[in-house]
């Protein structure tokens, strides 16, 4: 495994042990806030290195998984909006999992990227660090805050109702 892979692999370990943690009984709101902020840092070391950078490689042209990859970005953030539920901890779960999949394994995002840049995909982990990582803002009680993680999960494939993030 390469040193970009392995950051991210390793950054994925990292971010289901604060998220199971935060979930164990009740849940741990400084732990959960850690683990939004950890997931935000690492959405955006993705957005705006990796996959830009294989864009540039490929001449102009995306990943085909790279759709999904940010629609899958896209739903993953808009479950951190509303509070933490036991339903939303569930989906975070299930979502990170099948992500994940699309970025560590053979094929995925992380070793594309290391194909495609070889050496250079350094200069990427190196700019990747660089990107800190900041408090989310508080969480939106808003009840319209569960129906656009509903759509944006809907938006990313996943089929999920209003009750299962509430419960």
């Amino acid at each position: 495994m390469a040193a970009l892979s392995e950051f991210f692999y390793a950054d994925h370990k990292r971010l289901e042990r604060l998220l199971s943690r935060a979930g164990e009984g009740k849940i741990e709101q400084p732990l959960y806030d850690e683990f939004r902020a950890g997931l935000l840092r690492h959405i955006a070391m993705e957005e705006r290195n990796v996959l830009p950078a294989i864009v540039e490689a490929k001449g102009g042209k995306p990943l085909l998984t790279a759709r999904r990859v940010r629609f899958e970005h896209a739903a993953l953030e808009s479950l951190l909006i509303p509070p933490p539920s036991a339903g939303i901890l569930r989906t975070l779960r299930t979502v990170l999992f099948q992500h994940h999949l699309l970025e560590d394994g053979p094929g995925g995002i992380y070793e594309s990227c290391e194909q495609l840049l070889g050496s250079l995909s350094d200069e990427v982990l190196r700019e990747c660090r660089e990107i800190p990582e900041t408090p989310p803002p508080p969480n939106n009680v808003d009840p319209a805050a569960i129906d656009m993680a509903c759509r944006a999960l809907e938006r990313a494939g996943f089929e999920v109702r209003e009750e299962d993030l509430r419960s």
